[in-house]
């Protein structure tokens, strides 16, 4: 008699608790890089208000690394 499909699925276990601690610590490090990459630009862009061309520089900087950020949380 051939096994059944349901019988070769491997089985799903909940994570265990070290990867639920691994998966904490990598939020709170996004949530710190974030703030300072926040605190980074808004700087930058504060220094560089009486020059169109730096300001733009920042703000685009800024925003190519918010989306490669999201991108990276979408990957995993």
């Amino acid at each position: 008699m051939e096994p059944t499909v349901s019988e070769n699925k491997p089985e799903r276990r909940p994570p265990s608790a070290p990867q639920l601690a691994r998966r904490s610590n990598i939020d709170w490090l996004c949530v710190i890089s974030l703030v300072f990459l926040i605190t980074s630009a808004a700087n930058a862009a504060y220094r560089s208000l009486h020059d169109p061309s730096s300001l733009a520089f920042v703000a685009f900087t800024y925003a190519d690394l918010i989306l490669l950020f999201l991108c990276l949380e979408r990957f995993e």
